[in-house]
């Protein structure tokens, strides 16, 4: 299905064209949802935005509109009370939006990589100027994308592997540490050359990895979907006790809990078929 999106970018001051302009995307994103669109010959940062906030008015040419190059993954659209400021920072300049939304979004081009790229080197167990930090986490997330592994449960494993591995770095791993982490992946070659390159970089240089900081922002617990479903449903029964024992747990989600050990491993196969709204 096409759906039809208002999306702000900083046009040349010498054209014609208005800073809010129209695209279309299979995919329905909400205001303040970044995107990559095609402006003239090149491709240019936008930001969907409402189109009644945005003044826009009249009919849709389809013939006429070009498709969104793609949204920028990973990051949650920009919030109401930010796009309120622009709109009202650019009312008081007598600027675009266009204008306004890019220039502060201008910073954010380098300081969201860096940033990124510094959190991603504290799940991996490592500085955020490793010289294989950034490698490291190109492979791992294309590796977890490929063998489509739960994520939770591979960044808090690998917290184990790390820290048995820490503990005694003139053994092997701990051969229980190490298989678990092993049987979250199906193509079991494309794991080991994984490893190889992890212990090569990281762990045969034992001080550079600090299984403290993994486990510190690795989670053991998250809200599954199941989880929350089940919850939902007793909780409509008059029974408390899962919602309550959820909000204990998920207040300290690195603690261990042994008691709920359960709830930090794979989902249920009935859990497939489940939806739960971000409103539930």
């Amino acid at each position: 299905m096409t759906h039809w999106l208002c999306v702000l970018v900083q046009t040349p001051a010498h054209a014609s064209l208005g800073s809010v302009l129209s695209y279309q995307s299979d995919a329905l994103l909400p205001p303040g949802t970044l995107v990559r669109v095609p402006l003239g010959k090149r491709e240019t940062l936008g930001v969907v935005w409402d189109g009644h906030d945005a003044g826009v008015t009249g009919e849709i040419d389809p013939g006429k509109i070009r498709a969104i190059a793609g949204a920028l993954d990973g990051i949650q659209p920009l919030s109401a009370s930010w796009q309120q400021l622009l709109t009202f920072t650019a009312q008081y300049y007598q600027r675009s939006l266009g204008e306004v939304a890019l220039a502060a979004l201008e910073p954010y081009k380098t300081l969201f990589p860096a940033e990124l790229t510094a959190r991603m080197a504290a799940k991996l167990g490592l500085a955020a100027d490793h010289p294989h930090a950034r490698s490291l986490t190109d492979s791992t997330l294309q590796l977890l994308a490929s063998e489509r592994v739960d994520y939770t449960l591979f960044w808090r494993r690998l917290s184990l592997w790390v820290q048995a591995t820490r503990a005694a770095p003139d053994t092997p791993p701990t051969p229980a540490r190490l298989v678990a982490l092993q049987d979250l992946f199906i193509d079991r070659e494309a794991f080991t050359t994984w490893q190889n390159q992890y212990s090569e970089q990281t762990i045969d240089n034992i001080k550079a990895v600090d299984s403290d900081l993994m486990l510190n922002v690795n989670p053991k617990y998250v809200l599954r979907n199941h989880l929350a479903q089940t919850a939902i449903a007793q909780a409509q029964t008059g029974d408390m006790t899962m919602v309550h024992n959820l909000h204990t747990v998920l207040a300290t989600p690195f603690d261990e809990h042994p008691a709920h050990d359960a709830w930090a491993g794979l989902p249920p196969d009935w859990a497939a078929s489940i939806e739960i709204s971000c409103s539930s």
